[in-house]
């Protein structure tokens, strides 16, 4: 209805009702129950009628009184208009421009408009349009639906105007309808074809020049590859014979890179054994002989790696490591490595150096192969009652040394070649000859420390090598690492295991089988070796031997040592598939694999890290640096148990450990806590659970906690007992009881033992605090706890 007041009502002969109101006439078809409302616009004296102003007259008229006047009408005279009103075009712009004043669409009339192409630079057009009714205009709806674009009609109302912007390219259809003046939607559409035509770069044409241009490059793509092709071989052909020339040359490296690498095995067991010897030794004649000979056979073992480090070099990976060197008794010690060639040829062999304080920051192994090179050349050269003279001195922030013979002398001309790889001075002493390598590498290192080196000569007077390099400024990442390394070999940890003396559990006969020395399983197919490694560790140390990874592995399912030290090659099981096995098994992924190598390569060592090594040792191994590695396992597991007992009583702890170790931890803890009230849960259950017979079990808990596994689980009872006290309001006996502690006598002394406070003690001290401290407590303790299980997840 028009409105909610009804002023008067009047029936007509068919029973509908005509209800006046102050907004419009209104028919209440009483069959369908429907209303048609009628207003000023169709011919009402107003919208607006007076009450009691109706009457029906005796011819059936009805007479209706308002504001304006009245209406007097027959019911029965008043139809339903069902006229349909026509659509036409009124306007049609693009890009906000009439079509007739779009001299590019002159000839295109808007009324008869059913087809038009537009530019898709000009893809926005409006259109207005109107249904011809002029009696009752105001009572027509419009929609329209642009077919393409639109996905449903949009319904407009009494608006005469389509808008549309960024059409994309392609054909769309218009639909425009309206309703007829009683509402009802006609079928009287205007359809109008609208066609955006594409960018230039995207019609047809623009497609075929692409395609004759693709085609072109293609072709012109064809023929310079052929003519490459026809380049490459010739330039095969012309270097046929170089490379024939390099391949000898990389087969006489790899030779002498495949020696080196079986030397360094028995240089292990010359290099420690004379040092063994040299410590013993009294001072004397003898004790100085000795230290000839370690110092050459350490000077041996540099000569073995020359050929690693010039592929290094060649690779152009090399990096410097840069420490601070004493550079007195860093140049006074590599001297004191040929005083005893030089006496036996009668040579007159001189060191000068102006400052004994003087420090530099540079790479130190590289500094020792350019000094070795010179100062072995300077001698191998100059011949008996000759000189060899090593002169360091100081100017400014840069270091000059010079190192000066009375030997032959070096040809005019043969200038810088004499530094070029594998160049070698043709000369009747051809034994003296090396391989050509030594000052190619001695150039490399003294330009990686931004110095220069260069030579005098003169024919038969001797020879002068002059080395400039800059003082340095510390590297603190290198520096540091380097001290560290020096401290944790001084230092030589001793690591000695508690005995528990506050364990009285019955654990069967399982503890007395184990022995509390640390077990070592050694692994390699050289039986020296593994006899010398035992010989360095079997005072502090149950030694295991192995001699292929296959035994390797089978003894560590045994004997489950706490470290596993093996040969990377090995016929069989390899060192680093021994490693993969190891740290694929459960039970066995806790023990550190340390990997011995006469490789250097990163290759090697990429590898290791890989499946899980702990360290690598270099071959030949420095004896206190494989001790102190050692030592520092079995004080990273000493660190772990502690780590284990800070945390587990809610203390302070700073020491990290693997994450290997948390989630065994963080497992067993969960599986305790789940079991704490049940009567059947023993060790038993807990090794069932975890998945691991009873003996492994307790080595694994042994070495991460330090704990025997009841210990283990007494520590657990007791840090759940105490969280109950300081969390609840549990008595000490109920406090017991919820942690599985029956009885009271035995939890009150186990818990002072742990918390150095009785049960008493630690509700008292927890107590005396006030509320809010009190809440604050709480908060760190549960925080703590979260934290702790947050740290091993």
């Amino acid at each position: 209805m028009p409105g909610n007041s009804v002023l008067n009502i009047l029936q007509d002969k068919q029973g509908n009702l005509w209800c006046s109101t102050y907004n419009g006439l209104s028919k209440f078809d009483v069959t369908h129950h429907n209303f048609k409302n009628y207003y000023a616009t169709d011919g009402l004296q107003s919208n607006q009628f007076n009450y009691n102003a109706a009457l029906k007259l005796t011819n059936g008229d009805f007479l209706f009184g308002g504001i304006g006047g009245f209406n007097l009408f027959s019911p029965d005279s008043i139809k339903k208009n069902r006229r349909m009103p026509k659509m036409v075009l009124t306007d049609f712009r693009i890009n906000n421009i009439p079509l007739d004043q779009d001299s590019g669409y002159n000839d295109i009339s808007i009324v008869n408009l059913a087809h038009i192409e537009i530019p898709y630079s000009a893809a926005v057009i409006s259109i207005d349009y109107a249904a011809i009714e002029f009696s009752f205009q105001d009572q027509i709806s419009y929609a329209y639906y642009l077919e393409g674009w639109d996905r449903n009609w949009n319904y407009v109302n009494k608006l005469s105007t389509a808008y549309y912007s960024r059409l994309d390219e392609g054909e769309y259809k218009l639909h425009i309808k309206s309703t007829d003046t009683e509402g009802a939607w006609s079928n009287n559409e205007k359809i109008v074809f609208i066609r955006i035509l594409p960018p230039w770069y995207r019609t047809w044409w623009a497609y075929t020049i692409y395609l004759i241009i693709g085609s072109s490059l293609f072709y012109l793509f064809q023929t310079y590859r052929n003519r490459q092709r026809r380049l490459k071989h010739e330039v095969e052909l012309t270097n046929f014979k170089m490379e024939r020339e390099k391949d000898l040359n990389e087969k006489k490296l790899n030779f002498f890179t495949n020696i080196s690498h079986e030397l360094r095995t028995p240089l292990t067991l010359i290099v420690n054994p004379i040092k063994d010897i040299i410590h013993k030794k009294d001072p004397g004649q003898e004790k100085n002989d000795l230290n000839v000979v370690y110092r050459n056979s350490r000077r041996l073992l540099s000569l073995v790696d020359q050929l690693l480090l010039f592929r290094k070099t060649e690779s152009e990976n090399d990096t410097l490591k840069i420490v601070r060197i004493n550079l007195y008794k860093f140049t006074n010690e590599i001297f004191l490595c040929f005083n005893y060639l030089a006496k036996q040829n009668h040579i007159d062999y001189i060191f000068e150096c102006e400052e004994e304080d003087l420090d530099i920051y540079a790479d130190k192994d590289k500094l020792e192969i350019v000094f070795f090179n010179l100062l072995s050349n300077a001698l191998k050269f100059t011949p008996k009652h000759g000189f060899v003279k090593f002169s360091v001195k100081t100017l400014g922030m840069r270091v000059h040394i010079e190192v000066s013979d009375s030997g032959p002398g070096i040809p005019a001309h043969v200038g810088e070649k004499l530094f070029d790889k594998f160049y070698k001075v043709m000369s009747n002493e051809s034994l003296k000859m090396g391989f050509g390598i030594g000052l190619y590498l001695a150039k490399n290192f003294v330009e990686l420390h931004q110095g220069k080196i260069s030579f005098r000569s003169n024919q038969g007077k001797g020879t002068i090598f002059l080395i400039d390099i800059p003082v340095g400024e510390p590297d603190l990442q290198h520096s540091d690492v380097f001290q560290n390394e020096l401290t944790y070999v001084n230092e030589l940890i001793a690591q000695e295991e508690e005995a528990e003396n506050n364990d009285t559990e019955n654990v069967g006969n399982l503890e007395l089988l184990i022995s509390d020395l640390h077990s070592i399983l050694v692994v390699d197919d050289n039986l020296e070796i593994i006899d010398y490694i035992k010989q360095i560790f079997q005072d502090n140390f149950k030694i295991y031997k192995a001699e292929n990874g296959t035994d390797g592995l089978k003894l560590c399912k045994e004997y489950l040592p706490d470290i596993v030290i093996s040969d990377v090659n090995m016929d069989g099981l390899n060192g680093i598939e021994l490693c993969k096995a190891i740290k694929d098994d459960s039970a066995l992924s806790h023990i550190p694999v340390i990997l011995l190598t006469g490789d250097p390569s990163p290759e090697v060592k990429l590898k290791g890290i890989e499946v899980g090594a702990y360290d690598f040792i270099g071959k030949p191994f420095d004896k206190e640096l494989f001790t102190a590695k050692i030592n520092s396992i079995i004080k990273n597991r000493t660190n772990l148990q502690s780590y284990f007992y800070n945390e587990i009583t809610l203390k302070s702890d700073a020491h990290k450990v693997s994450q290997e170790d948390k989630g065994f931890l963080q497992k067993c803890i969960m599986i305790i806590e789940e079991n704490l009230m049940e009567d059947s849960f023993n060790v038993k259950t807990l090794a069932s659970d975890l998945g691991m017979s009873h003996s492994n079990l307790y080595k694994r808990i042994k070495a991460t906690s330090g704990q025997s596994i009841n210990g283990f689980i007494r520590f657990i009872r007791l840090r759940k007992a105490a969280e109950l006290l300081i969390n609840t309001n549990l008595n000490i006996n109920e406090a017991a009881f919820r942690v599985g502690i029956n009885d009271s006598k035995y939890f009150r002394e186990q818990f002072q033992k742990l918390f150095k406070l009785t049960p008493s003690e630690f509700i008292k001290n927890t107590g005396k605090v006030s509320i809010n401290t009190t809440m604050l407590m709480l908060q760190h303790k549960s925080y703590a706890i979260l934290r702790f299980k947050r740290h091993l997840a």
